[in-house]
């Protein structure tokens, strides 16, 4: 349904009275607006600590809104080594997993195994650096001795100088495991164990 703007005159599909244009425009002159209030302003952005974008929503209007007139104002914007968006009700703690079940961490200092644009670095990374006490270099990489990509305690974790390292000490891990299953060692742990391991096989064969 097609409407007149009572202010412009122009056909238009919004809703209200007014098109998208003239809508703004008085939202930008309303008076009394909180994004024109110096000190509201920086009452929620320094003592508040709120982003730009949940100041906007307190004051009915956008994020870009609040960050023009917070420049306009002079207002010089706050560095404690937190990004603006880091004071978002969305924000988690800068910790999320990716889609292949690894934690990573919000960093915002440069580092090696982070590219130019990203922000996050993997905490399996964070966690052997402050064990071997400097900073990973490629093509180094580390290694989840139990297999679970999220289980980041130091004595699951193992440093090798390349992936070629990393693959030979896969395809061993795998010849031992074979020979473990597969093998005449079996019968020969110990009872503990070996009842461990016909639980676990006896789970992936029910799948």
């Amino acid at each position: 349904m097609k409407n007149i703007c009572l202010k412009c005159g122009k056909i238009t599909s919004h809703q209200s009275k007014l098109c998208i244009s003239c809508a703004l425009i008085k939202r930008w002159n309303k008076p009394g607006g909180l994004w024109r209030d110096k000190e509201w302003l920086k009452k929620q952005y320094f003592n508040n600590h709120l982003s730009f974008v949940s100041i906007g929503k307190l004051a009915g209007c956008t994020g870009k809104t609040v960050e023009h007139f917070f420049k306009k104002f002079g207002l010089t914007p706050r560095y404690t080594g937190r990004t603006d968006a880091q004071y978002s009700p969305n924000w988690k703690g800068g910790r999320s997993k990716d889609a292949r079940g690894y934690i990573r961490i919000f960093y915002q200092e440069q580092h090696p195994y982070k590219g130019k644009n990203q922000k996050y670095v993997l905490e399996h990374i964070l966690v052997m650096e402050k064990i071997i006490g400097r900073k990973l270099s490629h093509p180094e990489i580390i290694h989840h001795k139990n297999g679970i990509p999220n289980d980041n305690r130091p004595e699951n974790l193992q440093l090798f100088s390349n992936p070629f390292e990393h693959n030979t000490y896969e395809q061993l891990l795998g010849k031992f495991t074979k020979s473990i299953l597969f093998g005449d060692a079996l019968p020969h742990l110990k009872k503990e164990l070996n009842e461990a391991f016909n639980n676990f096989y006896y789970s992936i064969n029910k799948r």
